[in-house]
């Protein structure tokens, strides 16, 4: 998902704001990652709560978009061109 996350990012036929979520999706997976695996991270409540509220935000500035975009970035983040391409 990183990986898509971050092709996503790059690509210039996406929007800003899917570009964002894509953005907040890798950084909110590499701070489960951390909470999950590193027996001594440290997260403090005021940073789940600011991340608690800009999740609101981002997810409220993905699904203000376009459903066609909406659609666009679930093809991008879920679909394999190079499999789909072997059919």
């Amino acid at each position: 998902m990183l990986q898509k996350c971050q092709e996503i990012q790059k690509n210039n036929d996406v929007s800003a704001n899917l570009k964002r979520f894509a953005q907040w999706l890798a950084t909110m997976k590499a701070k489960r990652d951390i909470a999950d695996y590193d027996p001594t991270a440290r997260i403090s409540g005021s940073e789940v709560e600011n991340d608690a509220l800009t999740t609101t935000y981002v997810l409220h500035d993905f699904l203000s978009g376009s459903e066609k975009h909406r659609q666009q970035f679930v093809l991008l983040l879920t679909v394999d061109p190079k499999r789909s391409r072997q059919s």
